[in-house]
């Protein structure tokens, strides 16, 4: 996947320009030029992706999961909303049904202002809201793609970098538990980012109303959360264009400190085009069961991302992986005193050990990803998780020496990623027999 160093714009023409800089490798242009109509090839591509998921609702099916909240409450809250407007013409403030009657509006059921409800006034409810997720996972494919291309890529590779968005699990999965504001505001965060794009780096007027348009459609979404991301990740993308722009000598600091104003601007007027939403809310927060908020700080960080699991960011489920079970919510594995499991307690734990078992999970946490089973996400039956721990501990008791423990040093790290190769390496084997292993004396037990 080739792209250029930034420089590189598509102007209206749909012609590639040559880096403005001649001290830069310019990527040839004929990499980076894709097929005539080359957005509408991309669009039929993801829309064949998006029905391969989606192909239920051509027979008028309901794609939300029936344990989810949008199944159990949000459909019902939306035909109520949808009902209202056919037969008063208006939206409902007043929800009579829940208890003693609840605000709508500022009790944020749901994407009540979101151009989703046009469709609950042409199809049915359920149908309409089907469309809807399909309608999002599609444009977040495109919206990629779009990106990509103004960022300098080639045609193969923003067509897949597109795919990749749209069909990874972070949007795809989004659908069965009727998380609807997730998906909108996922589907318009690379749009904003083409859009600061064009705006910073190419200096595009109409960018700037059109930033404040699609800020606006996430607020309404209303999914205050990931609105929030998709906020903080488009601050950051917008200094990276404007700081990187300046140092390359490709944008004057006035014009970047101009663009980063109107950029700040845009955000201000979206959120404007969002208060039809959350001033309604915002009058409705004391009234809130959450108006209290959370007891101290503690409370709030213990949702919070554990900070020794930063490690598995470099090192993937190095501090462990979720326990074996076919129960679908699994703990998360544990550490001593309750604490998240860091590099350090497996280490310990394997010193500790009079290294003739090793704890279940612990061993889990060294299975490779090919003796998973991913199709239902959990880990493989019981039998195969006894054999895989024959080898794991065959193979880990021959790292292990006389020490009583060891201190989790850079040489033990490497240990554990040479145990992890002989265990893919292991099972790779046919001729492998776990009976005869099991008799089998540990390797260093008699010296």
């Amino acid at each position: 996947m080739k792209r250029n160093s930034g420089a590189e714009t598509r102007e209206a023409s749909g012609k590639l320009t040559s880096p403005a800089t001649s001290g830069e490798a310019a990527v040839p242009a004929s990499s980076l030029t894709g097929p005539r109509r080359e957005t509408l090839w991309a669009a039929v591509t993801y829309a064949v992706f998006t029905m391969s998921l989606g192909f239920p609702a051509l027979a008028g099916k309901f794609l939300v999961g029936p344990n989810s909240d949008q199944y159990i409450a949000g459909y019902a809250f939306r035909e109520f909303a949808a009902s209202t407007l056919r037969t008063a013409g208006h939206f409902p403030l007043w929800n009579p049904y829940l208890f003693g009657g609840l605000p709508f509006v500022a009790a944020m059921h749901g994407d009540i202002f979101y151009p989703t409800f046009l469709l609950r006034m042409l199809l049915p409810t359920d149908a309409a809201m089907t469309w809807g997720f399909i309608i999002h996972v599609f444009l977040a494919g495109l919206f990629t793609f779009l990106f990509l291309r103004a960022s300098g890529f080639g045609f193969f590779g923003s067509l897949f970098g597109g795919v990749a968005y749209m069909m990874g699990g972070q949007v795809a999965s989004l659908v069965s538990p009727g998380h609807d504001g997730k998906l909108y505001v996922s589907a318009l965060f690379p749009l904003t980012l083409l859009i600061l794009t064009r705006g910073i780096r190419d200096g595009k007027r109409w960018s700037w109303g059109l930033l404040a348009l699609v800020i606006g459609l996430a607020v309404v979404s209303p999914h205050p959360q990931v609105l929030q991301y998709l906020l903080l990740a488009s601050a950051a993308y917008a200094l990276f264009l404007a700081i990187s722009g300046t140092q390359g000598g490709r944008l004057p600091a006035r014009d970047a400190a101009i663009r980063i104003g109107l950029a700040l601007g845009a955000v201000a007027i979206g959120g404007l085009v969002g208060a039809i939403q959350y001033l309604p809310v915002r009058e409705y927060v004391a009234w809130s069961p959450r108006a209290g908020g959370l007891a101290d700080y503690a409370r709030a960080t213990s949702y919070a991302w554990p900070p020794s699991e930063l490690f598995n960011s470099y090192l993937p489920q190095f501090t462990g992986i979720l326990c074996h079970g076919s129960h679908p919510r699994r703990r998360r594995v544990r550490g001593t005193q309750g604490k998240p499991a860091t590099p350090g307690d497996l280490v310990l734990d394997w010193h500790s050990r009079d290294g003739n078992t090793l704890g279940a999970w612990r061993s889990h946490a060294f299975l490779p990803h090919s003796v998973r089973d991913h199709s239902r996400n959990q880990i493989l039956p019981r039998t195969q998780q006894r054999l895989f721990r024959w080898v794991i501990r065959d193979c880990i008791s021959g790292c292990r020496r006389s020490r009583a423990r060891a201190r989790p040093t850079a040489r033990t790290e490497v240990s554990l990623r040479m145990a992890r190769l002989r265990i893919s390496h292991r099972l790779a084997r046919h001729d492998w027999n776990p009976d005869e292993h099991r008799g089998r004396p540990r390797r260093g037990a008699n010296g």
